[in-house]
């Protein structure tokens, strides 16, 4: 447990911890480091979440819960008491949503306004900036929905109470998302290093198993790791791990933790 907890420091220049990682079965350790790794990750993307939400998001709620006028849903349409056609504008970020419930149905595109939501009286416009597109909804219930309706309001203060809500879920559902698509991401890369270990196993005197070399791709790839997370995180930094590197750089560690830990090798070699 010790080596793992450590693993982040040890594995960048210990080659006694590369000893007894060989010295006995390794891998219920690599899966092990994989998880402390990737709950790691996890913390940092809450931590960036909650930069992101400070620093950003809610001053921007705030600045729309002043800005927005109410938008009433009915079984007919949308409803806004508001001079149309209303343009909610944000000083920093541009045009936010135009609304026009003058208007039955959706503008053509050559009429369409430079906003990436437009609102009728009965369709709902989002544009697709990045294809140029734009995608229809009708928001007029029918069927079940209409039987079911009930009107509600769209202002400020009801965003805002979605907002608040949300938060307390966005923080462990963020955690979840980037520990699991960590792991996965990281324990595919030890698969693809430890192919890399196996062609280095054939030049080491006594041949560790393959289990050995997957947990030790496991903790190879640790210096690739910081990188990147130094990468995320002080983007001033200009930190860049493209895939040669990565190669590059991990197998030099393979070679550490497979030729620098040979018993003849041990008492000759520094810790």
């Amino acid at each position: 447990m010790k080596d793992i907890f450590f693993a982040p420091f040890l594995s960048l220049f210990s080659v006694s911890f590369y000893r007894r990682l060989n010295a006995a079965p390794a891998l219920a350790k690599g899966f092990g480091y994989l998880v402390y790794l990737s709950a790691l990750i996890g913390v940092l993307g809450m931590a960036g979440l909650g930069f992101f939400l400070n620093r950003y998001a809610g001053e921007y709620m705030q600045w729309f819960k002043q800005n927005m006028p109410p938008v009433t849903f009915t079984q007919e349409g949308a409803v806004c008491e508001a001079e149309q056609p209303f343009t909610l504008k944000h000083p920093q970020y541009g045009t936010i949503l135009v609304v026009d419930t003058a208007r039955e149905d959706a503008p053509a595109v050559s009429e369409m306004p430079d906003t990436p939501v437009f609102l009728t009286k009965t369709k709902l416009v989002a544009r697709q900036r990045s294809r140029g597109q734009y995608r229809v909804f009708d928001i007029v219930p029918k069927g079940d929905g209409l039987r079911n309706w009930k009107d509600f309001t769209l202002d400020g203060a009801f965003t805002e109470g979605f907002y608040n809500r949300a938060v307390p879920i966005l923080y462990p559902a963020i955690f979840l998302i980037c520990s699991i698509f960590y792991f996965i991401w990281k324990l595919l890369a030890a698969v693809v290093y430890s192919l890399i270990a196996l062609g280095l196993n054939l030049f080491r005197k006594e041949k560790l198993p393959y289990e050995s070399l997957l947990a030790l791709s496991m903790f190879a790839l640790t210096p690739v790791a910081m990188l990147q997370i130094f990468a995320a995180i002080i983007p001033a930094m200009r930190i860049t791990t493209n895939a040669g590197l990565s190669i590059i750089i991990t197998s030099c560690y393979l070679a550490l933790g497979i030729f620098f830990t040979q018993p003849q090798a041990q008492d000759q070699t520094p810790v």
